[in-house]
């Protein structure tokens, strides 16, 4: 159980470093005019833990595994974003900007479905 917790625990930093570089990534790329659109990050980061998930899920067999553990609960874990995501949407309320925020759960939603699929599958 110790060895688990300690996986955890070392997959979430990671994951979390991760977070921070891929979504300071993004944002550094993004054209001037749309830096307040920084949920694209986000979405980038939800997208990319969604394909990871669904890899993890298809390639290591054993879902106690040490290395499942590592990957989904810890790395994954600690880089997916839901409480980011459900923030953004809630300013994106806030700020009026109901179409923006109902398209952002939408393809949220259907992509990440997709991406764990295409990441099972991905496994070839």
């Amino acid at each position: 159980m110790l060895t688990k917790l300690a996986l955890i625990s070392l997959g979430g930093g990671i994951g979390s470093a991760l977070r921070f570089y891929v979504g300071y990534g993004v944002v550094s790329i993004l054209p001037s005019q749309y830096l307040h659109y920084s949920f694209i990050a986000t979405f980038c980061i939800n997208m990319l833990a969604c394909f990871g998930i669904g890899l993890c899920v298809a390639m290591i067999k054993g879902q106690d595994s040490l290395l499942f553990v590592f990957l989904t609960i810890g790395l994954l874990g600690g880089f997916s974003t839901f409480s980011t995501f459900s923030l953004e949407v809630l300013k994106l309320l806030q700020n009026h900007c109901v179409l923006t925020a109902m398209f952002y759960v939408l393809l949220s939603n259907i992509c990440g479905i997709l991406c764990v699929y295409l990441g099972y599958v991905f496994k070839g």
